[in-house]
């Protein structure tokens, strides 16, 4: 794995550690000079992840991996932007799934795919706004995501900007749906769903599906073909901002 990789991994888990070992709804602390730091401007998540690549036009066989996935969000404009009318909900967030490929290893000229772990990955920017009433809120928007697969010897990448839309059903501790959808030859879709737990913790599931172009390590260089990268996410999430 590169090393900048290894940077990511190791700021997302530091990061990530924070909210979820702090009570969510503890809605700030106090810093050294006795201000308060609002903690509902972050949230993150932490859980089992399956990333693949699949449905390749060549016929062969999926590459996947399993692992753990961490995520981390950062909410400041629907923060500041609270006290509107308007019901608004953004996020910042950057997710990486670090484990190994479990699929069967290709070759080509003696040369061997590799199991070592890998760490698919993606960011983006999202901002939805709409009505919020006494027991359901409603938001639609837009947000941009760019994403990286990196399986084996397979490498499958690329970015969009799909609609939003959320759904959130009661007011203190909501159940929250989310799904988003961007079409075309390299069209992305997916959704979550965010179930109230324990205190401020929400047990989390998340899916997405993304179409493309891949290069595997059994074609010549520069040979691409159309596959399919997935990704997978159960776990935990620290409530977001209200």
């Amino acid at each position: 794995m590169p090393a900048h990789r290894h940077v990511i991994l190791l700021t997302l888990a530091l990061v990530c550690g924070s909210p979820l070992t702090m009570r969510a709804q503890d809605r700030c602390v106090r810093d050294a000079a006795g201000f308060c730091v609002d903690l509902r401007v972050a949230s993150a998540a932490i859980g089992y992840s399956s990333a693949g690549i699949g449905h390749l036009s060549s016929g062969k066989p999926d590459r996947v991996l399993q692992g753990l996935d961490l995520r981390f969000d950062v909410h400041i404009l629907s923060l500041i932007l609270r006290h509107l009318p308007v019901a608004t909900y953004d996020a910042l967030w950057v997710d990486a799934s670090f484990g190994k490929m479990t699929s069967t290893p290709l070759s080509f000229g003696g040369v061997q795919e590799s199991t070592a772990l890998g760490m698919p990955f993606s960011y983006g920017y999202s901002f939805l706004a709409g009505v919020r009433g006494s027991a359901v809120a409603l938001l639609g928007g837009l947000g941009y995501e760019y994403w990286a697969h990196d399986i084996g010897g397979t490498t499958m990448k690329n970015s969009a900007m799909p609609l939003l839309a959320r759904l959130e059903l009661g007011r203190r501790k909501p159940i929250v749906l989310m799904g988003w959808y961007a079409g075309g030859a390299k069209g992305v879709a997916g959704g979550r769903i965010d179930v109230p737990f324990w205190r401020g913790l929400d047990l989390t599931a998340m899916y997405w599906r993304a179409d493309g172009t891949t290069e595997l390590i059994t074609t010549p260089n520069n040979t691409v073909e159309t596959a399919t990268a997935r990704m997978l996410m159960l776990g935990f999430r620290t409530a977001e901002i209200r």
